[in-house]
């Protein structure tokens, strides 16, 4: 269900990013003159939505079907006209948005644009996700309920803290795996309202991860990893990501305890990024210099590279098979639609 935007070097800073929508095999560029583009997601009415990056830094949030472009900028009342870039980082089926409205240092708020009909996505009212404190607030995530989850940078006695939120309309919910901690995100969210993120254990220096339903928390951590990062989760609670440790990162998939995603990645260098309610995972792996995506599906594993790209990187799969990320390219970024049928 879920892709999320994790601490990963890839290398290749330099290269610039750009579109690729790849469907029932066919390959399409989203590329825009002058701009990276990046697709963060898509719902099962095969809406892509993401942002446009200028060279100089500003954002400008997307939508995309069948050829056919919709640019999206938030407004939120009261927003000052200098916080002129917008970021999107979900759509739900309803056609809902989250993402963030920044100024030129990169600060601001939150926003969830809720449109007046799911076919029209982008054309509604947005409102404000902020904490209290806070100058800023990351959603990353938005479920069927309009529940929202991400985490913002609160003041405590001993500082700044990184917390992990929930947003039932615009009133935050603290989400606390382990209270006192440095740093807690929350990536995403199930349709069930089971949320999946990570901590800082300021003890060991470690990450781990949790699963985390109305305070309830299950623990996920990776035996022998030093850091465990899920990413993704369907509606029947499968969890997948990947662990670091002194062996590089291994992608997994934790269905009440944790394998390999495919065979062929066992001892492999690789990430899992989403998994859809069938299952399909999605997710990279490193060949050489190189990063190449995958879809694992009904037990085979079926690469995504896009010709001259040296990375390649699922972000999300959705109910129909389709898949979003990004490829670079020389001198471009591209964003990624892709089905897996």
């Amino acid at each position: 269900m879920r892709r999320s935007r994790l601490p990963r070097d890839r290398g290749h800073r330099d290269a610039r990013i750009r579109g690729l929508v790849s469907v029932n095999g066919f390959d399409l560029d989203l590329a825009v003159d002058g701009k990276s583009v990046e697709a963060a997601c898509c719902n099962a009415s095969g809406w892509v939505a993401g942002t446009m990056n200028d060279a100089d830094g500003s954002a400008r949030g997307f939508l995309w079907r069948n050829g056919v472009w919709h640019p999206f900028d938030a407004t939120l009342p009261g927003q000052p006209p200098e916080r002129a870039s917008t970021s999107v980082y979900w759509i739900n089926a309803a056609g809902q948005l989250v993402g963030r409205l920044t100024d030129v240092e990169g600060s601001g708020p939150g926003f969830l644009c809720t449109p007046g009909s799911p076919e029209r996505p982008g054309e509604g009212t947005s409102v404000e996700l902020a904490v209290d404190g806070a100058a800023d607030a990351i959603p990353q995530c938005v479920n069927a309920a309009g529940v929202v989850v991400g985490y913002a940078e609160v003041a405590t006695k001993d500082g700044e803290a990184v917390r992990a939120f929930a947003w039932h309309g615009t009133t935050p919910v603290p989400i606390t795996p382990a209270p006192g901690s440095s740093a807690t995100l929350a990536i995403a969210i199930n349709n069930a309202g089971v949320v999946i993120g990570y901590y800082n254990d300021d003890a060991s220096g470690r990450v781990v991860g949790f699963l985390w339903r109305a305070g309830e928390t299950v623990i996920l951590d990776v035996a022998g990893a030093t850091h465990t990062y899920p990413s993704g989760i369907n509606d029947a609670g499968q969890v997948v990501g990947h662990s670091c440790g002194a062996d590089g990162a291994r992608a997994f998939l934790y269905d009440g305890s944790f394998r390999s995603i495919h065979p062929s990645l066992v001892g492999v260098e690789c990430h899992a990024t989403a998994i859809n309610d069938a299952g399909d995972v999605v997710g990279d792996y490193r060949d050489g210099d190189r990063w190449i995506g995958f879809v694992c599906r009904a037990g085979g594993l079926t690469p995504i590279a896009r010709p001259g790209s040296a990375m390649t990187i699922p972000y999300m799969i959705g109910a129909g098979g389709m898949v979003v990320g990004y490829s670079t390219v020389p001198g471009g970024r591209a964003a990624l639609p892709r089905s897996a049928r």
